[in-house]
């Protein structure tokens, strides 16, 4: 953090669970010899990855080092970011759809469904929200993994979901459908606050003169099902949501249409962090 703060963009992204307490909670819950999904997050509560999140914003406060706190869990995140920002500490927080969308009680999901931080309950769920409605919470990332699992020991699968795919659709429909959320809330929390944190502004993130015209339209009314047939556990098989992306550009390119990709525009990605000549 010391370092990183004497950098022009600097910024330290923290995995916030204490893994120590973590360790010796799995043994426990592992003697009892349970396999449900809810054992793994009480294997890892709430509260050892709220104690990481305070200490890391701890040490940011020490140094002066921009945070970034990626995929929060608990509800009480976005509280210990606000109250962190009052005291003048630069921490941006980050949650994903899966926490906004599922608990580890919901009686479809199985071993398959483990992420670390854990799927939790239903009152962090509402927790999360509140902090994208009021702005507490200011990015959105998938955490998207696409491990294949091994579809077994509770204890011995691989951690990660895949939601990469669904992630605007899931907000279309559970925030701005649902919940109210401002469109143009939900491009700051997937374009601008990104692109600003990390330094890509203006060439990211804005629709302005000499910025990549990187767009997406969407159709509010449209209704699909999700069917995943890649690698990696979809959590929303069979889903029906409403409000897809119909176009995307790409630095002024289509490169999909109607859920059709151009693979000719494949390989055309740029680094936008290593300065062009």
């Amino acid at each position: 953090m010391r370092e990183a703060a004497k950098l022009p963009r600097g910024v330290v992204s923290v995995h916030c669970e204490n893994s120590e307490l973590a360790y010796l909670l799995k043994k426990e819950l592992m003697a009892t010899g349970r396999q449900d999904l809810p054992a793994y997050t009480e294997s890892r509560p709430a509260f050892v990855e709220e104690e990481a999140i305070s200490r890391v914003i701890r040490l940011a406060e020490i140094t002066g080092c921009p945070l970034y706190i990626a995929h929060t869990s608990v509800g009480a995140g976005p509280r210990l970011a606000v109250e962190a920002r009052a005291r003048g500490v630069d921490v941006t927080m980050e949650t994903c759809p899966h926490y906004l969308t599922r608990t580890a009680w919901d009686a479809d999901l199985d071993a398959t469904a483990k992420i670390s931080p854990p799927l939790r309950d239903s009152a962090a769920v509402d927790g999360l929200w509140q902090g994208i409605l009021d702005g507490s919470i200011d990015t959105l990332g998938t955490d998207h993994v696409p491990f294949r699992k091994n579809g077994g020991d509770l204890w011995s699968e691989k951690p990660g979901v895949v939601s990469f795919a669904w992630e605007l659709p899931l907000m279309l429909h559970f925030g701005v459908h649902e919940r109210g959320l401002p469109l143009s809330r939900l491009v700051r929390l997937n374009s601008y606050n990104p692109a600003r944190r990390f330094g890509l502004l203006p060439r990211k993130g804005v629709l302005a003169v000499g910025a990549d015209a990187d767009l997406v339209v969407v159709d509010l009314d449209a209704e699909r099902t999700v069917h995943h047939t890649g690698k990696g556990t979809s959590l929303y098989d069979g889903w029906k949501l409403r409000g897809w992306p119909v176009l995307t550009i790409a630095r002024g390119r289509v490169v999909a249409e109607d859920g059709v990709a151009d693979d000719e525009a494949r390989g055309a990605g740029r680094c936008v962090t290593v300065p062009e000549e």
